[in-house]
């Protein structure tokens, strides 16, 4: 074995003979498929893990940095106590003034927050013998450097070292989670010359009248103010929008800024003066505002950093550990072996009870809050479930207004065999519960004892007013809009329906706001309607759409696997 390395390292030294690097900056977020990059160099220092190309992570459960394509990976999750491996850049000719950075991800689990890590050292031979450590960094956000949450965060070293010079980054595993590298830049100027550039707005979409709470991320490599002017124009009305910075680590700052709550079916947008200590300014890109229905008597999606949400209940069998949980994307393999992937429909996080592989009892309970009905209203929500399974699995909805009688409100029994995965909101009436306060139940159990055969997820929940609805309907023709296949891999259809004839605008926009898709229909049909997109030069991320008619707004997520 130390041989084969042997002639891989020899092999590896003479590609990089090929692959000087003379013209900076240099910058590689290893989207290509080929692995190591080219010029690039990687190999086992103890054991036989290596330094690999992967698009999507789990444990901990990451996405490449930015919404690329692809990232690299060390397997200390695989890997025992003090294995370690090295990726090392190609030859780099520096000169007196350089800078190194990269992005790495802290991640955090209470039993597995061990010291795995990463060294930094520059060398100019492409290996560790008489290498220069700059730093190392651990995987876990409690050990050094210590990092408030998890996430992308960027380090950057200056480099004392003119001439050949090879970065590398050396990975040592405490047998924790798993750690990912992405998005290296070297230059030979430490000097900024650029202005700032927004990375992401999030909260330009909210209930009427409703605050819209904006928080603004911004990357810039020097230091940025405690605050940044906004200019949002609203219905014609210009007004200033001050954001504070809230946080602010290497590369990226966050902001948040408050706008007063609109109408319903308000629209705006909004750009932001961006300016950096050293002087580096511009005006960043118009963003979209949107204020469009009523606040729902209950909304719940499950992303908040608890779980079971606040006023919450989960309750269940003692001797399983798998009661419900809040989950993200989810690797699932059922007991007929079938895998899925599945997907939250919106936002990050969804709620899930898994079958219990090793056979405990489960009868497992997601428990609202109690809930006052003041006026009809109705309960949705999205599901991905096993419809009529044949090995007697139920899986119920149910409504009590004491906490001890419950009564059925749905079941997937009642369906024909199959899934239901997160394709339609479910829709069930509340009016027989006006002038009481209800609590709403997600029970899971099976009909003979023992564990359950599948797993069932639920997100979106909401309780909304059927007034509010209908109102809406009244005045305005909203489409009832899904796009299909979601996640997808190269083209995604946007489905809906018109209650009558109409122009028809399809919007959709990056994960920073940016628009990349516009199409414009003059004079649809009523009823079903579908807008094909081409997702194939997309890379792979989120995105958000936005479906328009001269009646309203409807929008949702989109992720390109």
């Amino acid at each position: 074995m130390k041989r084969i390395y042997f002639f891989l390292l020899l092999a590896g030294w003479a590609l990089q003979l090929q692959a000087q690097i003379t013209e900076f900056p240099y910058n590689e977020g290893f989207e290509e498929e080929q692995f190591p990059p080219s010029g690039w160099l990687g190999y086992p220092i103890v054991g036989n893990t290596e330094f690999v190309r992967v698009t999507v992570g789990e444990w901990p459960a990451c996405l490449p940095h930015d919404g690329s394509v692809a990232m690299a990976q060390y397997n200390s999750f695989n890997a025992s106590i003090g294995k370690s491996a090295v990726l090392i850049t190609p030859e780099l000719i520096l000169g007196d003034d350089n800078v190194l950075r990269f992005w790495f991800y802290r991640s955090e689990d209470p039993s597995n927050n061990r010291h795995d890590k990463i060294e930094v050292y520059y060398n100019s031979t492409p290996d560790l013998e008489g290498a220069t450590l700059l730093d190392s960094i651990s995987r876990a956000v409690n050990f050094y450097p210590v990092v408030p949450a998890k996430g992308w965060y960027q380090y950057e070293f200056t480099i004392d070292n003119m001439g050949s010079t090879h970065i590398i980054f050396k990975a040592i595993s405490a047998y924790g989670w798993k750690m990912y590298l992405d998005d290296v830049e070297v230059n030979t100027s430490t000097l900024d010359l650029d202005p700032p550039v927004v990375i992401s707005l999030d909260g330009t979409q909210v209930y009427a009248q409703q605050p819209m709470n904006l928080e603004l991320v911004v990357r810039d490599v020097s230091d940025m103010p405690e605050m940044l002017e906004g200019q949002a124009t609203i219905e014609g009305d210009t007004q200033v929008v001050e954001m504070t910075k809230t946080s602010g680590t290497q590369g990226d700052f966050t902001y948040h800024g408050t706008i007063a709550g609109q109408l319903d079916h308000t629209e705006g947008e909004i750009k932001f003066w961006l300016i950096d200590e050293p002087g580096n300014a511009a005006w960043s890109d118009n963003y979209p505002l949107h204020w469009d229905w009523v606040k729902p008597i209950l909304e719940e999606s499950f992303e908040g950093e608890d779980f079971p949400p606040e006023n919450w209940t989960v309750t269940g069998q003692p001797l399983t550990w798998l009661t419900w949980d809040d989950y993200g994307l989810v690797y699932y393999t059922d007991s007929d072996g079938t895998e899925w992937e599945v997907y939250p429909p919106h936002g990050q996080r969804q709620a899930a009870v898994e079958w219990d592989f090793q056979g405990n009892d489960q009868n497992e309970w997601l428990i609202s809050p109690p809930i006052a009905i003041t006026e009809n209203a109705v309960l949705t929500f999205k599901t991905f479930v096993r419809l009529n399974n044949y090995d007697y699995d139920e899986y119920l909805v149910r409504a009590s207004t004491d906490g001890f009688t419950w009564e059925n409100l749905w079941s997937a029994a009642d369906y024909p065999a199959g899934v239901s995965n997160y394709d339609d909101d479910i829709t069930l009436s509340l009016n027989s519960y006006v002038g009481q306060e209800v609590r709403i139940a997600w029970q899971a159990y099976n009909l003979y004892g023992g564990n359950l055969w599948y797993s069932w997820f639920v997100d979106d929940v909401k309780i909304r007013a059927t007034d509010t609805l209908v109102g809406i309907n009244k005045k305005n023709d909203l489409p009832v809009s899904g796009a299909f296949p979601n996640p997808f891999s190269a083209f995604t259809t946007i489905r809906f329906k018109m209650q009558q004839a109409g122009k028809v605008s399809l919007n959709v926009f990056r994960n920073d706001g940016r628009k990349i898709f516009e199409r414009l229909f003059y004079a649809l049909p009523a009823g079903f309607n579908e807008i094909k997109i081409d997702g194939t030069q997309l890379p792979s991320g989120f995105y958000y759409y936005q479906l328009q008619t001269s009646g309203g707004t409807f929008g949702g997520k989109l992720i390109r696997r």
